[in-house]
């Protein structure tokens, strides 16, 4: 045979070898840039999932602490308008005894004690009306309270839109990962191929023209 003739079987199967290495490369780039979006998203859910619970947790820890705090205060205002009531109706008691045993003495002394009970009375209605503004002071406390309740909803809420978000995002992650799959199933389909077993021995003998040519 003539060196200067092209054997058509050889040129056929470098030209194979050719769109299987270009095939192999296209599917390592496509596999790298799935992998780096994987690894992409994720880093971004575990950093946005972080910040919503260390958020969530600030706010309901000083929701808590506030309400404890409002709580106490309103248990030290009560106890001390009981113990003032307490001590007022006892002294009340005293004098209203103190007065039907002197109900034979002097009209002096009854206009004494009189003015007295009129004093402990004049005392009740005062502390009445305290206890009447503690009233207005619990009920106002019950009214943040309820507030409180509309702002741990209204953060409830968007703790779930939130989780909403997070689901979108690992319905991506999942996509990704399908397409990864999917790139691994179809290179693995390249390598177990006829063609690329039966051109094995040419990219073998081609591989150090390729060295060439990356140098």
């Amino acid at each position: 045979m003539n060196e200067l003739e092209v054997d058509p079987a050889g040129e056929s199967g470098r030209a194979e070898l050719g769109r299987c290495l270009r095939r192999c490369d296209e599917l390592e780039a496509r596999l790298g840039h799935a992998l780096e979006e994987q690894r992409r998203i994720r880093q971004g859910l575990q950093s946005r999932l972080l910040e919503n619970q260390e958020a969530h947790r600030r706010e309901v820890q000083l929701i808590g602490e506030k309400w404890q705090q409002e709580k106490r205060d309103l248990q030290s205002q009560w106890q001390a308008s009981h113990d003032q009531l307490h001590a007022i109706h006892a002294e009340y008691q005293q004098t209203n005894q103190a007065l039907q045993s002197r109900l034979e003495d002097a009209e002096t002394t009854i206009a004494v004690l009189s003015q007295q009970v009129q004093d402990a009375e004049t005392t009740i209605a005062a502390l009445s009306q305290q206890l009447q503004d503690a009233g207005t002071t619990i009920a106002a406390l019950s009214q943040q309270l309820q507030d409180a309740g509309t702002t741990i909803t209204a953060q409830s809420q968007q703790l779930l839109e939130r989780q909403s978000d997070l689901k979108f995002f690992e319905d991506q992650l999942h996509q990704v990962q399908h397409r990864l799959d999917s790139t691994l199933n179809e290179l693995n389909g390249v390598y177990r191929s006829l063609s690329w077993r039966l051109t094995a021995p040419l990219r073998w003998l081609h591989r150090p023209f390729r060295r060439q040519g990356a140098q």
